[in-house]
């Protein structure tokens, strides 16, 4: 039995995939950012999987404050850390007034790398003493080429701008993505030799996760319309590709690799270059108070 602990565990794939995990007989641990949401989940795993091991942790990535308390509360807590699923995004939505996060960087950029990236940070001990054990992040192939008028076009991040609210909020997004590969190569290249592997993934595009956020057109269009497009994802199967990678996917076959569908797949040429994971790397121990690393 492996302690798994999935960061936005409430709804959606993570708290899907919760379920999966504690089916298939795993310990799992989810994040919440409030308690209500949090005991919500965990009877929502108990109803689907009577027996369940679960329990709830808080987090709110959208503050660094939040984020270090919430790590050092998992650190009380949890007794071993076998697999750290970084699966909580912000996705901007037309009319979103808080573009920004409580410590002033672009929302999307805040809590899908810089809120994770402190995060792990906290619980590497953990993760190290647990060893052999895994970090799975959760990316998008949205990086890769975009969509519309960015289809074919390899997302960019300009680390000069995570504090900027204006500009392309669906371009910020796709950055935020490639910021989690970056982040993920480089993680993998330092834990290596501890036993510890990273790897990312992409769920695929996923409809039914678009339900429970979605209002009277949009709701209808991601439950019926586009759950029946050739390109959907049906939220089981994306479920089972997530479990298969956390808990089946062999340690070496993981590290410093990017699944798509449960298979790896070659990531943007970009997310290669060492010297950009280093630069986002250097920047983000700086933005969250770290000095080592």
């Amino acid at each position: 039995m492996k302690q798994v602990l999935i960061t936005g565990g409430t709804r959606g794939l993570g708290l899907s995939t919760a379920q999966e995990l504690t089916r298939r007989g795993h310990a799992v641990w989810l994040t919440a950012r409030s308690a209500d949401a949090g005991r919500a989940a965990v009877g929502a795993v108990k109803a689907q999987v009577p027996g369940a091991i679960v329990d709830w942790l808080p987090l709110d990535l959208d503050s660094l404050d939040a984020v270090r308390a919430g790590a050092a509360e998992a650190l009380r807590r949890v007794p071993r850390l076998d697999v750290l699923l970084l699966n909580a995004a912000a996705l901007w939505a037309e009319g979103q007034a808080d573009v920004l996060t409580k410590d002033g960087f672009e929302k999307q950029f805040g809590v899908n790398h810089l809120g994770h990236f402190l995060y792990t940070h906290a619980l590497l001990p953990l993760l190290k003493k647990s060893a052999p054990a895994r970090v799975v992040v959760v990316s998008s192939q949205l990086h890769l080429s975009g969509r519309g008028a960015t289809k074919g076009i390899p997302a960019t991040l300009d680390l000069a701008r995570v504090r900027e609210a204006a500009g392309d909020h669906t371009e910020r997004y796709r950055s935020s993505k490639l910021a989690n590969v970056l982040f993920t190569y480089a993680l993998d290249r330092r834990l290596a030799p501890s036993g510890v592997r990273a790897g990312c993934m992409c769920p695929g595009f996923v409809p039914e996760t678009g339900v429970s956020h979605a209002r009277g057109f949009k709701k209808f269009l991601f439950g019926t319309v586009l759950k029946a497009m050739p390109f959907a994802t049906t939220l089981k199967t994306a479920t089972g590709h997530f479990a298969d990678v956390c808990v089946d996917v062999p340690l070496d076959e993981l590290g410093g690799k990017f699944f798509v569908a449960g298979k790896p797949v070659r990531s943007s040429e970009v997310s290669y270059d060492e010297a950009q994971q280093e630069a986002l790397w250097a920047r983000s121990l700086s933005w969250c108070g770290l000095t080592d690393g």
